[in-house]
């Protein structure tokens, strides 16, 4: 018998099993990046084991470019031509060079878990910096969630200077932070580019800037002679540049940004356990209560963001 012209569209049945697979996949994604990005502070330590800071950065760089080129050619993405390519290329030297090369400098001195804390300052030194330029507003709740950050950034500094601490390395884990959050309002300057042709030139870019450096640094450019030397380089360029970001890169595509984003709230924590339980490291109380309300701060700005955007999405939705 024939469905009634009037009965409406036929419904479609949906597998349970396959909608519930398909609803874990973003969890998973941002479980997977916050692994491996809370594991990559004490990675650059090993890598610092083995290895001068500047020198290390660059063979990380250098390997995850050629394996990102390799994968670049298969895709067949458009390069960046004109203003685009320019954008791209001081993306990538900010982001990987500058950035990378300071962290692994800083970590020379500064503890994994600590460099991570001060790292999870990067979505506020975005909403800075974005809002400099105009391309973020800022309302009290946001500005707020910032003091708080920034007066955990001020408790950690005074508790690790307090423990005799080298401020230039504290400095530099910090301008990295810093140089990541310039790299992304930077990005935005431009149309949207293909992800493989945008990281394959930062890290190609970054790797040449920072070799440059090691070398004018008369930085010892010898390759590892164990695999204890280069398991710390295979598994960053790997898993911290190519795996993590590439998850995170399509996580934006299925969460809203501001979702994505709370990653860098739960990278330093997963860190700090790493440093104590993997690297023996040992934090002080006052320098643990400066990183707690580093997280809380950024994680209120962000939670913040979040409500707007969706507000902007259902003006119905409370803001709260």
């Amino acid at each position: 018998m024939k469905r009634p012209a009037s009965a409406g569209p036929a419904l479609k049945w949906r597998d349970p099993a396959a909608c519930v697979v398909a609803d874990a996949k973003p969890p998973l994604a941002f479980a997977a990046c916050c692994a491996v990005w809370g594991t990559t502070f004490l990675a650059i330590k090993s890598s610092n084991d083995a290895l001068p800071p500047l020198w290390g950065a660059a063979l990380r760089l250098g390997l995850a470019a050629l394996l990102l080129g390799v994968a670049w050619a298969f895709t067949r993405d458009r390069m960046p031509r004109g203003r685009a390519l320019g954008i791209v290329l001081v993306f990538g030297l900010l982001d990987f060079g500058v950035n990378l090369g300071l962290l692994y400098w800083g970590e020379r001195s500064v503890p994994s878990g600590l460099a991570a804390v001060f790292y999870a300052t990067v979505p506020i030194a975005t909403l800075l910096l974005a809002r400099a330029v105009g391309q973020e507003t800022l309302d009290a709740w946001k500005l707020a969630g910032m003091v708080v950050a920034l007066a955990g950034v001020a408790v950690v500094f005074a508790s690790e200077l307090g423990a005799r601490a080298d401020p230039w390395a504290l400095a530099a884990v910090l301008g990295a932070a810093v140089s990541a959050a310039l790299s992304s309002v930077v990005l935005r300057l431009a149309p949207p580019q293909p992800v493989l042709p945008t990281v394959a030139l930062g890290c190609g870019a970054s790797a040449l800037l920072l070799a440059g450096a090691s070398l004018a640094t008369r930085e010892s450019l010898a390759l590892p002679s164990s695999w204890s030397g280069w398991w710390p380089v295979v598994y960053l360029a790997i898993m911290g540049s190519i795996v993590a970001f590439g998850l995170f890169t399509w996580l934006l595509t299925r969460w809203p940004a501001s979702s994505a984003t709370l990653v860098g709230v739960v990278v330093p924590v997963v860190a700090v356990a790493v440093g104590i339980v993997a690297g023996g490291e040992r934090l002080a109380p006052t320098t643990l209560l400066g990183g707690a309300l580093v997280v809380a701060g950024v994680a209120g700005a962000l939670l913040r963001a979040k409500a707007v955007e969706r507000t902007a999405r259902d003006p119905s939705a409370p803001s709260r």
